[in-house]
């Protein structure tokens, strides 16, 4: 090999290097933007959920007559009524 020769084969390699290594930069910097891309979507998707429990625990779940006199057998089919329609998911 003459001494042009390895020069530039000294000089593409030393190219490739160059090459490489940017590429890894750019590779790094796209793999750190997915990276935090994918905590916040999971950091929404957490929150949503949480929301979501909070709201559906506040749901109202039976109600319950006290003493205030009304028709028994209607107060009764009515607390009936409003019962089943809330386990419905209503």
């Amino acid at each position: 090999m003459t001494e042009l020769e390895e020069k530039t084969t000294s000089s593409e390699i030393s190219e490739l290097k160059e090459a490489v290594k940017s590429q890894g930069q750019k590779m790094d910097a796209v793999q750190e933007r997915i990276g935090k891309d994918i905590k916040d979507a999971r950091e929404r998707m957490s929150k949503h959920i949480d929301e979501f429990e909070k709201e559906r625990k506040r749901k109202m779940k039976e109600i319950k007559y006290i003493g205030i006199e009304f028709d028994p057998v209607k107060v009764k089919q009515g607390q009936e009524e409003v019962n089943s329609a809330l386990k419905s998911g209503f």
